[in-house]
């Protein structure tokens, strides 16, 4: 066989690819808005793009308003600041960054696994490039917030016109609600409800026009946007009591809204909360939570799949508090409401510790509290190293008989588990009927008893509890795989494992998580060499993988194209799939470019260095100059 040569570039010391100045590439919202008459607050004007190579800071709550659409490039970065206008009594005046899809507002904001859209606190951009920023209030440099670092901004919050079970004094259903979360003063409330208009979701009762002549029906096959591969960091703001920004807020959002790879790190209040709607979801990742992973309320109907959420000690509250219905009664005997009935498959719920078991408030660090008339369930999830209990119900009464499913989920450690009784992982469980126990105390409907391994991939915490790594794919021999599964509805996937994860880490590359170590190796999706972005783990960049060379083979993101790649890449079938050609950026009159040549008699033998072939170009005149290296066909 001929020699193959393997050729790679590799640029001096005077070759660079340099950044922006700093002051070029910032957009500051607030000149993106302006005062809206129907509203009565700033809003965005009309149709805009945030593109990935600017840097946007919201300096205060940036409105999507009826009719106009937000589009986010892949890749574009969003910081937000937090002033509280030097009166820390008042929280009427406070200037908080957040972004806001009003009912009829459209958000696309569409990332990939290889470029998502980050939401950040703006002391991550001090941090990154070494300057203090005049917007955020302060004269320090960053510090770069940890995981431990919340509320340094708001969120993100989607309202939209789908069902709401928002009842009366009287138990009827209202039908829509104030989001939560801000302070409603000087806005225009055009139907005359009491409600500032651009902060109401769900469906009117009324034929009221308002919001610039509209009526919003229930609609709950309403569309909202996409919000797909996006990362939203180290938010959420306390307004007061019950009155908190949450990381994702989804509040009468309709399932024609395309929600899924959505991770919420380090937010002061619940990461994910859902404020009645229809709208469904997949593959979130809730990390490291000041109050609730995920939260539902206000009769929720989504169902959803392959979630992911994680905990430390002393930070956070339920990994699930699922509560039915909202508003000044909770009678659910009134037909015009529906409490919330969500169905979550493949979950993979990790608590706070069950060795840090200290709590005795008997609400709070359970993998799941459950109240309000909830009916939803959980099924083909784990449920593991919590501080309390699998499964709190509230003490109230109004949980009945058959309202909430458990079906074939994984118990895993409980700080309160004490024998194998199924029974000490639940507290207040309904006694009109068998939920998870039988009444000898063993479980049933395809559930274990307490106290399982996982058997993750990878699982280390220190002494303390706190997280060190987690790879929560099921290793070999994990009770998770081949274990007795319910059916999913139409429009999830059926698998055959348990938890969140089978054979791949899907929440691996592009979320804050990845960055930070707790899935192993930090992954770089710039380069061509591992660690890189690879969801599926076949060993091929998702970069690559979604190149028109590479689709046009066959190859997928997403799915195992390593049988694909050897089939292609033989002694006898030598596919050339690389780039037509490589710029690269000079700095400086003096130019060499090496390229090192690289030989070998056999594909899967070692290549012997042969030596660089060099270009050497002196005294370039222009402030600015690019190379282009042909590597392909040239036409």
């Amino acid at each position: 066989m001929n020699p193959f040569a393997r050729v790679a570039l590799v640029a001096t010391s005077v070759i660079c690819v340099c950044a922006t100045a700093q002051a070029a590439d910032i957009d500051v919202m607030a000149t993106q808005t302006s005062l809206n008459p129907v509203y009565g607050l700033n809003t965005l004007t009309a149709d805009t793009t945030w593109t990935k190579d600017n840097v946007y800071i919201m300096t205060d709550r940036v409105y999507i308003p009826n009719g106009v659409t937000l589009t986010i490039e892949p890749g574009t970065k969003i910081y937000s600041t937090f002033d509280d206008q030097d009166t820390p009594e008042d929280k009427s005046d406070d200037e908080v960054g957040t972004l806001i899809v009003a009912r009829g507002g459209m958000l696309i904001a569409d990332g990939t696994a290889s470029e998502p859209i980050v939401f950040d606190a703006i002391q991550t951009l001090e941090a990154e490039r070494g300057v203090d920023h005049p917007l955020d209030n302060d004269s320090l440099i960053g510090p770069e917030p940890t995981v431990g670092s919340t509320g340094l901004w708001g969120g993100v919050v989607v309202l939209g016109n789908a069902y709401v079970a928002n009842t009366a004094g009287d138990g009827t259903n209202i039908g829509n609600k104030l989001i939560e979360g801000f302070v409603p003063t000087g806005f225009v409330d055009g139907d005359g409800d009491g409600r500032p208009d651009a902060l109401e979701y769900g469906f009117d009762l009324t034929t009221n026009t308002h919001e610039g002549g509209t009526t919003f029906a229930q609609d709950d096959e309403d569309n909202s946007g996409i919000i797909r591969y996006v990362s939203i960091r180290h938010g959420g703001y306390e307004f007061g009591d019950d009155n908190e920004i949450n990381g994702l807020t989804m509040a009468g959002v309709g399932r024609g809204t395309t929600i899924e790879f959505v991770e919420v790190v380090a937010n002061v209040d619940d990461a994910f909360e859902w404020f009645g709607g229809t709208v469904n979801t997949n593959n979130l990742v809730a990390a490291f939570s000041g109050d609730d992973s995920f939260d539902v309320d206000e009769g929720h109907q989504g169902n959803h799949q392959f979630i992911f959420t994680i905990q430390n000690p002393n930070l956070g509250d339920n990994l699930g508090e699922w509560d039915g219905v909202g508003g000044a009664d909770t009678d659910s005997t009134n037909p015009s409401v529906i409490p919330s009935n969500p169905q979550f498959f493949n979950v993979t719920a990790v608590g706070a510790g069950a060795a840090s078991f200290t709590n005795s408030n008997l609400t709070k660090d359970n993998g799941l509290y459950i109240d309000d008339h909830f009916r939803g369930g959980l099924y083909n999830s784990v449920v593991h190293d919590v501080v309390n209990f699998a499964v709190s119900f509230s003490n109230d009464g109004l949980v009945g008989p058959g309202e909430v499913g458990f079906t074939n989920n994984t118990i895993g450690s409980i700080g309160r588990y004490d024998n194998v009784d199924a029974g000490t992982a639940l507290n207040n469980a309904p006694t009109a009927y068998d939920f998870y126990v039988d009444g000898f105390g063993d479980p049933v409907d395809g559930n274990t008893v307490p106290g399982v391994n996982p058997m993750f991939t990878e699982y280390e915490r220190t002494a303390e509890g706190y997280l060190l790594e987690i790879n929560p794919v099921p290793a070999t021999g994990s009770p998770l795989l081949n274990a007795p599964l319910s059916p999913v509805p139409v429009g999830l996937s059926a698998v055959s494992y348990r938890g969140a994860f089978g054979t791949t880490n899907w929440a691996k590359g592009w979320t804050y998580v990845s960055e930070q170590g707790y899935f192993g190796a930090t992954e770089d999706p710039g380069t061509g060499e591992p660690p890189f972005v690879d969801v599926d783990n076949d060993g091929i960049s998702d970069t690559l993988e979604a190149s028109p060379e590479l689709q046009a083979l066959g190859f997928t993101v997403g799915a195992d194209n390593s049988a694909l790649f050897a089939s292609l890449f033989t002694e006898t079938s030598l596919q050339d799939l690389s780039a037509n050609d490589i710029v690269v950026q000079k700095v400086g009159d003096d130019v060499t470019l090496l390229i090192p040549v690289e030989s070998s008699t056999d594909l899967v033998a070692p290549f012997t260095p042969e030596g660089n072939a060099t270009l050497l170009l002196e005294d370039v005149p222009a402030d600015k100059q690019f190379y282009r290296f042909r590597v392909g066909p040239v036409e």
